[in-house]
C-alpha cells in the first residue's frame, strides 16, 4: 500500500464521505463509529506490507475521522460536550 495514493487530510472529506467510508447509516451512534473505525485500524495493524510510520499516519487519520463524526453526532460541540470545563474530566491531584 502506498501512502501517497491516500488523501490523509481530514478537512478534504465531507461528513457524508466519512459516513460512506465507515459504511454508516444516517442514524449512526457513537458505538457504530467506534466499531467501524476499529475494523479499519485492525486491518491496517494486521497488514505487514504497510510500514510502521505509514501505519501511524493512517491511524491518526482514521482517529481524526472518528472525532469528526462524533463531533457531528454531538452537534459539533465536541466529544465531551456534557462537561463544563476540563477540570471535570480530571481527578484532583492531591499530591501537589
Amino acid at each position: 500500500m502506498k501512502l501517497d495514493s491516500i488523501d490523509l487530510n481530514v478537512e478534504n472529506y465531507s461528513i457524508n464521505e466519512i459516513k460512506e467510508l465507515f459504511k454508516l447509516t444516517d442514524t449512526y451512534t457513537s458505538d457504530d463509529i467506534h466499531e467501524a473505525c476499529g475494523k479499519y485500524l485492525k486491518i491496517i495493524s494486521d497488514n505487514e506490507d504497510i510500514k510502521i510510520g505509514d501505519k501511524k499516519s493512517i491511524f491518526k487519520f482514521f482517529n481524526s475521522l472518528k472525532v469528526v463524526l462524533i463531533r457531528h453526532l454531538n452537534g459539533n460541540e465536541g466529544m465531551f460536550n456534557n462537561f463544563d470545563n476540563v477540570t471535570e474530566l480530571e481527578n484532583e491531584n492531591k499530591i501537589i
